[in-house]
């Protein structure tokens, strides 16, 4: 994915988390009405027991308005559930998107100098005639390459290495 791509995804996820954002505002200051709302229609209950006067259809009319008051604030609630869950999608694609802004073709070349520092690893460990001096040596060097060039991935994927190399990173101890 290019860098202009992934910045247009990421403006595009941005757009909507703000707009995720404005909407729990709103849901929160309408929450808020209907609690007050709430409180007010309790203490004219209260105050005015004017249910007394109503006949069997107008009870039966205000209890119907009660029920579905119930099941629009429970719906409140499990859209802004949902709308969390979206927000933590959001926040996991916007990471994925922010880890791999590095330019593939430089990853290509750097993770194939990190590979041939592996392999030169691998052939001097298996061979028996080296000493553990020469294994530790290679080791090293192996390492220093390696972190190395992470170093460089690193620096130019926004400072955070893709999930890929993460491992990596910490099994030679890079710093």
């Amino acid at each position: 994915m290019s860098i202009e791509a992934a910045a247009l995804v990421f403006s595009g996820i941005s757009a909507l988390s703000d707009t995720i954002n404005f909407w729990r505002l709103r849901q929160s200051q309408h929450q808020q009405q209907q609690y007050t709302f709430q409180q007010q229609q309790q203490q004219q209950q209260q105050q005015h027991s004017w249910l007394e006067g109503l006949n069997a259809e107008q009870r039966a009319m205000v209890d119907m308005l009660e029920e579905k008051l119930l099941t629009a604030v429970k719906r409140a609630g499990a859209l802004e559930e949902e709308i969390t869950l979206l927000q933590e999608t959001i926040d996991e694609a916007s990471v994925t998107i922010l880890s791999h802004v590095i330019d593939e073709s430089l990853l290509q070349v750097l993770a194939k100098t990190i590979s041939e520092a592996q392999d030169r690893l691998i052939r001097a460990l298996k061979d028996p005639a080296n000493s553990n001096q020469t294994r530790d040596d290679e080791m090293a060097i192996a390492s220093s390459v390696i972190c190395s060039e992470l170093k460089r991935i690193r620096k130019l994927n926004n400072n955070s290495l893709p999930p890929s190399f993460v491992k990596m990173w910490f099994s030679h101890g890079c710093t």
